[in-house]
């Protein structure tokens, strides 16, 4: 069964909105397409929200150029149906014109067309040049209405290519009325395959929104190099490798963010029980001398229900060691991987799988969480406790060496039954746990505040349906506006749904 994406509720149209709509649209600053290109079915699930890449993507032009967005999700004129989750980039005017289009992210081409010649036509089913990569995992990315014969010859179908890569020049090639750049995330890599919602961009809070302006850090290539090294060099007596640095690396679709934990941060999964990973998370680890490191992995204290056998993975000085990890029982804790050697340089990392055997039932089953680590020359250790044991988390945990340093430490927690909670000395005593709320029970050894959020964003999501493609509304741009009459009846379809919306809301 596939795991669930959170979703994210589209804003009912009021009727001050809709004035607001045909007000706009009386107005001749209409610039992109008029006509309709794609003939595919619109999916409920798509209104569903995910972090569909592995890494974090860049925005697709040159560092230091800023762009505005003239037509964002759901946009006025054509971002509905399979087009719902584009985003039109464009500067006022032809001031656009030839700016370079990088690749977001790296991945393999599965689409080029190169040969449209005209501006406001059908070509290519109005899409007019375009180019889609694929970045693995079911996830893409389209370009669309570069100027002609702008895409390098040597990138064809087929190609790797790297973030950052020059793939084509931004144009106003078939249905547009204005210079521009269509952009979305796709679930094939066909022409007209249909968008998904994103996170957001490396340079951005979150998904670019109709009228801002964003300013890109996407290094400009023209041929790819290796891959950007990770930016932590563990050295020292202490390195954390936070999972928000270029060091983290996650495969598949199924990630979300939480916005507590170390740093403020983490990511978290499912737990499957097949025999391969849907996702995983690798840190990678880049040493600068060798020596002996002890290594610890950070849990926040999420008060959802969290795996209980989540195996990481070290390797370090060309071995490798697997180390199972109860995460429930560690909320708000560092916990110790182990003491390994490190020889100096990269090709090591820590590494995590979602398939730790615990069946994938919901949005309420096993969590995988992923946060930071911890690198610490062991030298010469100090007792954290002196015997007995105490409260923690769910459960209680024992004081003793448990990681042969001989010195003493809180060892990994053991959480009490069900209808029972920890008082005192490590009794598991009947009743709830009084402080089991995450607002009164704060991360131990996070930065700042934790807070309550932990919970899923709401599962209402936007029913999309068939429009045109690629229009963006720039203001101050000149071009055609609807007749009055389709106007009028836009108007009216738009104001039965709002009342169909509010029938089926009571």
């Amino acid at each position: 069964m596939p795991k669930p994406r959170s979703n994210a509720q589209r804003p009912p149209r009021t009727v001050r909105h809709l004035w607001t709509l045909l007000a706009a649209a009386l107005t001749p600053t209409l610039v992109g397409c008029v006509a309709p290109v794609d003939d595919e079915e619109s999916d409920p699930a798509l209104g569903q929200v995910q972090q569909p890449l592995s890494f974090m993507p860049k925005l697709p032009y040159p560092a230091g150029t800023t762009m505005g967005v003239s037509q964002g999700w759901g946009g006025t004129w054509s971002h509905t149906g399979n087009l719902y989750y584009g985003i039109d980039f464009n500067l006022p005017g032809t001031a656009d014109l030839g700016i370079h289009v990088l690749a977001v992210a790296d991945g393999t081409v599965t689409y080029r067309y190169d040969d449209c010649t005209c501006e406001g036509c059908s070509c290519n089913g109005g899409w007019g040049n375009a180019i889609v990569i694929d970045h693995g995992n079911g996830e893409f990315s389209k370009y669309t209405h570069f100027q002609y014969n702008s895409i390098p010859n040597w990138i064809q179908v087929g190609t790797p290519v790297c973030r950052g890569l020059h793939v084509g020049d931004l144009g106003n090639t078939g249905a547009s009325t204005g210079s521009h750049l269509h952009f979305q995330f796709q679930s094939d890599g066909s022409l007209n395959g249909p968008s998904i919602p994103f996170d957001k961009f490396a340079e951005t809070s979150g998904v670019p929104v109709e009228g801002g302006s964003y300013t890109s850090s996407n290094a400009e290539l023209s041929v790819c190099g290796p891959p950007e090294p990770c930016s932590v060099t563990v050295e020292g007596d202490t390195t954390v490798i936070d999972e928000q640095t270029n060091c983290l690396n996650r495969t598949g679709a199924w990630w979300w963010d939480e916005t507590y934990g170390h740093a403020d941060h983490h990511y978290f999964t499912y737990t499957i029980d097949g025999s391969t990973p849907d996702s995983s998370a690798t840190w990678e680890v880049n040493v600068a001398a060798t020596t002996t490191y002890q290594v610890e992995a950070f849990v926040p204290n999420n008060p959802d229900q969290l795996t209980q056998s989540v195996p990481y993975i070290i390797r370090h000085d060309g071995a490798e060691d697997t180390v199972t990890v109860d995460q429930a029982a560690n909320r708000g804790s560092w916990v110790v991987l182990g003491t390994y050697h490190f020889a100096a340089g990269d090709d090591q990392w820590v590494k995590i799988l979602d398939n730790s055997g615990e069946a994938y039932v919901d949005e309420n089953g096993p969590r995988l969480l992923v946060d930071a680590l911890r690198f610490t020359l062991p030298g010469e250790c100090v007792d954290e406790c002196t015997s007995g044991a105490r409260c923690a988390g769910l459960g209680w945990e024992e004081c003793g060496d448990f990681d042969d340093d001989s010195c003493l430490e809180w060892g990994n927690a053991t959480p009490c039954e069900t209808g029972t909670h920890c008082e005192g000395a490590g009794e598991c005593v009947p009743g709830a746990d009084p402080d089991a709320d995450p607002e009164t029970d704060p991360d131990p050894g996070t930065e700042g505040d934790d807070g309550p959020d932990h919970g899923l964003p709401p599962t209402a999501g936007p029913v999309p349906v068939e429009g045109m493609v690629c229009g963006i509304a720039e203001p101050g741009s000149t071009g055609g506006s609807l007749p009055p009459t389709a106007l009028l009846w836009l108007l009216v379809g738009l104001i039965g749904v709002r009342r169909r919306q509010l029938h089926g809301a009571a």
